[in-house]
């Protein structure tokens, strides 16, 4: 068991402790999956989340699926404790697995001293509603309101989240907008930010996801041949992604200078070093953002059109929609030469975000704790 004191005040660090304060004993769990069809963006996020409770003296536990393997391989890369889960994700069999894993861990304890966040789109308000009962708090990270959530807390950290009409229980707390996003600590490094952008962008950095599928990747390299004069081009991929053979022969004869890595431990630095990226309008597109760099963003899956719409508004980034017809090599020969407008975005980009997003959600967990956080009232 670890110490999980309350909430940080002015002039204390959060997680500090204070004098006289009470010691709020508990356990986190994270229920989250990730493999080649998904992607890693769950685990990723939840990742960063972990980071920000070991320094306030948890110890996380990832409850994952096997699944294809690559989402376990990448948690153990991240350094992260897992327990594996038998499949059938959000099933009630899911659920009672994953409650008899958090017992075990308890060691006696009960589950009203323990925490659950969910980073899942399979789990149901049945899924949800049956975990609260079991006893722990209950965390939900979700990008879009797909059910009625009877967690003690909802995030969602995207832009333009505020707007959006979540169905909750009458004590859940809804935590909405980029105050809750969660940055992992290689993005929080104040030297990776850039600060100064060419009259000529030189540099592109492509990043689809971990697992792409359908080799989008692949595809916005080739539609990049016509422009001049060469780039420097560096290509991003998961451990996930399964075309690496066609992307290598595709960058072997494109005109730019191409280098491509793969699953890379951590992205912030190589990310860092672009005068302009083509990415995901996923949380890749905030770490972009984060770091001042200007994004073209492809829309790959529903959950990230909101929030790329939402950055293109705030004139972070551009949004160029769904893959098929995006003038993707149109949109970067607009902006290669634009200086001053690649400026402004990166300008904005770093304005949008402070980075405390983890530091607020585990205050206001440990405030819900350190109260009775009770049964769902739907």
């Amino acid at each position: 068991m670890r110490a999980f004191w309350r909430p940080g005040e002015s002039g204390r660090k959060a997680g500090e402790p204070r004098r006289g304060d009470a010691l709020i004993v508990t356990n986190l769990y994270i229920r989250a999956d990730g493999g080649a069809e998904i992607g890693f963006g769950h685990l990723t996020r939840c990742h960063a989340l972990a980071q920000e409770a070991r320094r306030r003296g948890l110890r996380p536990r990832f409850l994952t699926h096997a699944g294809d393997g690559s989402g376990r391989a990448k948690l153990d890369a991240l350094g992260e404790d897992v327990s594996l889960l038998p499949d059938g994700s959000g099933s009630a069999a899911d659920l009672m697995a994953t409650l008899e894993a958090m017992k075990r861990r308890q060691e006696g304890q009960p589950l009203s001293e323990a925490m659950l966040v969910t980073d899942h789109n399979s789990l149901d308000t049945s899924w949800i509603s049956g975990a609260r009962d079991a006893g722990p708090l209950v965390m939900s990270l979700n990008d879009l309101p797909r059910i009625t959530y009877a967690s003690h807390i909802v995030v969602n950290g995207n832009l333009g989240a505020e707007r959006l009409a979540y169905r909750v229980s009458r004590d859940t707390q809804l935590l909405l907008g980029p105050d809750y996003f969660f940055f992992r600590d290689a993005f929080l490094r104040p030297d990776l930010q850039r600060r100064t952008q060419p009259d000529r962008a030189e540099h592109v950095v492509v990043s689809l996801g971990a697992g792409d599928p359908a080799n989008v990747t692949e595809q916005v390299l080739r539609s990049l041949e016509g422009i001049t004069p060469a780039l420097r081009v560096t290509i991003v991929v998961g451990g996930a992604y399964g075309h690496l053979e066609s992307l290598e022969e595709a960058a072997r004869g494109s005109s730019h200078k191409v280098g491509i890595k793969v699953d890379l431990p951590e992205t912030a630095e190589v990310f860092a070093t672009a005068d302009l990226a083509i990415s995901a309008g996923g949380s890749t597109a905030y770490e972009m953002a984060r770091l001042g760099v200007p994004a073209l963003l492809l829309v790959l899956s529903e959950t990230q059109k909101d929030a790329a719409e939402a950055l293109d508004r705030a004139g972070v980034a551009l949004c160029l929609g769904a893959p098929d017809g995006a003038d993707v090599a149109g949109a970067l020969g607009a902006l290669l030469a634009d200086g001053e407008r690649r400026r402004a975005m990166a300008d904005q980009g770093m304005a949008l975000f402070d980075g405390r997003g983890r530091e607020r959600v585990l205050d206001a967990a440990a405030a819900r704790m350190a109260g009775t956080h009770g049964r769902a009232s739907a």
